[in-house]
């Protein structure tokens, strides 16, 4: 239990109750309570503890994960762990990874399958022509050799019409977050995920499908046994099938290819979200604290050349730091702070709009940055514990959560924002919701004041460079 571990510790450091009730002001007794498991500590004071100096940093992260496990239990552990590999980038690499196997002999007959190898070939087979003209799947991202091969073929831009779906569950698993972080995945590169309504299920002998040009496939949940033949049989059912899945299926991310469009929709989903509590997660320094010599310094000849552009330019980024108040925590990685300073690069909008922030104006967005912390937290990711090699954006309000991305910030039109996720399923919202408050008090970040204190040396440093 976490009192146990923190009782370790103390007597392993050689300090006392005393000490630590001392540096923290937590009661003597009410800690005593805590060591012997008959008091729960309040996060507030989980926090004055890993903020004290008594700890090494391997000890405060033992402290951290026994302390969330013992609040959250197993199960949403393993989530938060989950959404943590999303952010890090770690799902895009598992899925990303080639899965190769040899192309197997399918005949126009039926053919039944009883092993996973043998559906998995098949499956490679079929994915592997040079054009895919239609493909309609459930797949469960879940099954991640299945997900690894159709994600690399939509990755070759083989699938010219791709249409897939899934349902999500209520169960105290990961899937859920999987849907969240591949459908991301998937975007980026084109191709849609749609939701289905819960009370439709699509009517096929086993669960799971792939319908892909003359071939269907179903195999189980467990992926043991398959049947596949060719499609043409049943072609008709399935097309009318996937046009009823559409209109009862709602569509969580969307792409938004032009900046503008992105900002928009931005607007539009956030428009009602001055909630008790709005948070941020961000891999890159934003607009949020922009000022109109910035924009005026970052536009480009494409967007002076047409005033009106400008304009919009300019009514899409707050200007004044108090439109954004409403948002009461900010964590920014380290990464993108480290990022702004020796680039000057705003990633929300593409370099054909927007070029670098000059270098000697660039500490003016931080010195702006750093007024936001007088009302509200902020705080950075530390790089040795938690690295975001992802270009990725998060806000989170009470009922709802959007997450942003992109392919590659290195295209001239890319943005981030050009892929946009959004939902208000409640299980989603509250484990992205425990995840920050697990990130605000671990190891992974630094407190509000050393984060502050990062912030100013980079202004220094920049000031001293002009």
């Amino acid at each position: 239990s976490f009192g146990s571990l923190l009782k370790e510790y103390i007597q392993a450091q050689g300090f006392t109750i005393y000490h630590i009730a001392k540096e923290t002001g937590i009661d003597r007794s009410f800690l005593q309570g805590v060591l012997n498991g008959k008091r729960k500590l309040p996060q507030k004071r989980f926090t004055d503890i890993i903020n004290s100096s008594y700890f090494t940093p391997s000890q405060i992260s033992n402290l951290c994960n026994t302390y969330y496990l013992d609040k959250f239990g197993k199960e949403k552990s393993i989530r938060l762990h989950r959404i943590e590999q999303g952010f890090t980038g770690q799902i895009k690499k598992e899925v990303s990874k080639p899965f190769i196997l040899k192309l197997k002999s399918i005949n126009d007959g039926i053919q039944f399958l009883s092993n996973k190898e043998e559906i998995l070939q098949t499956i490679y087979t079929i994915l592997n022509k040079n054009v895919i003209s239609c493909f309609y799947s459930n797949f469960n991202f879940d099954h991640l050799n299945i997900n690894r091969i159709i994600y690399n073929a939509c990755r070759e831009k083989k699938i010219k019409n791709f249409f897939h779906f899934t349902n999500k569950n209520n169960s105290a698993d990961c899937h859920n977050i999987n849907i969240v972080f591949n459908s991301l995945c998937y975007a980026e590169e084109g191709y849609i995920t749609h939701i289905l309504n819960e009370n439709l299920k699509f009517t096929s002998f086993m669960e799971y499908f792939i319908f892909c040009d003359n071939y269907f496939i179903q195999y189980d949940k467990e992926c043991k046994n398959a049947i596949v033949f060719n499609s043409s049989l049943i072609r008709n059912y399935v097309e009318e099938k996937i046009a009823e899945i559409d209109n009862n299926s709602v569509q969580k991310v969307y792409i938004k290819e032009d900046a503008f469009e992105s900002q928009e929709f931005l607007q539009i989903l956030t428009a009602n979200n001055k909630h008790i509590k709005n948070v941020s997660f961000d891999n890159a320094v934003g607009a949020y604290f922009i000022t109109p010599q910035i924009i005026e310094s970052i536009a480009t000849d494409r967007i002076k050349s047409v005033p009106a552009i400008i304009q919009r330019l300019q009514s899409h980024f707050s200007i004044s730091i108090g439109e954004n108040k409403n948002f009461t925590n900010l964590y920014l990685t380290y990464e993108g702070l480290d990022n702004y300073v020796k680039t000057g690069r705003i990633p929300c909008f593409p370099p054909v709009y927007a070029s670098s922030v000059p270098q000697n104006i660039r500490s003016q967005l931080l010195e702006n940055l750093l007024e936001f912390t007088k009302n509200s937290t902020l705080q950075l990711t530390n790089p040795q514990t938690l690295s975001i090699k992802y270009n990725i954006s998060s806000q989170i309000g009470d009922n709802n959560l959007i997450i942003t991305t992109c392919n590659d910030l290195n295209i001239p039109e890319e943005h981030l924002g050009k892929i946009i996720f959004h939902t208000d399923d409640m299980q989603i919202v509250n484990d992205f919701s425990d995840y920050y408050e697990y990130l605000s008090s671990s190891e992974k970040t630094f407190s509000p004041d050393i984060s502050k204190a990062i912030i100013k040396s980079f202004i220094d440093e920049l000031n001293a460079i002009n």
